[in-house]
């Protein structure tokens, strides 16, 4: 994976489940570089120079902040990369 190269990413294991809670995907910016992708969203995270890192996944969320985020938000309709908040 390209984000096997970046000290950014240097200390993060070769694979990892990161929490989503996203319907949206982008285009890379001019200038970008990729540094994940995953089976579901083809930028998970990005570099632009040395001063900005993009992720679009969660690293922060625990399990507290989860149960809040299911109280207060649905995740929307089950598909292929959507769980139910039970499965969740």
């Amino acid at each position: 994976a390209e984000g096997r190269a970046s000290a950014l990413l240097a200390t993060l294991p070769p694979r990892w489940t990161a929490f989503h809670w996203h319907g949206d995907t982008f285009d890379l910016p001019a200038g970008a570089t990729r540094l994940l992708r995953s089976e579901g969203c083809e930028n998970q995270a990005f570099v632009v120079g040395e001063n900005v890192l993009a992720l679009q996944f969660h690293m922060e969320v625990t399990e507290d902040s989860l149960r809040q985020m299911l109280g207060h938000l649905d995740p929307g309709p089950e598909d292929t990369y959507v769980q139910s908040a039970t499965e969740i």
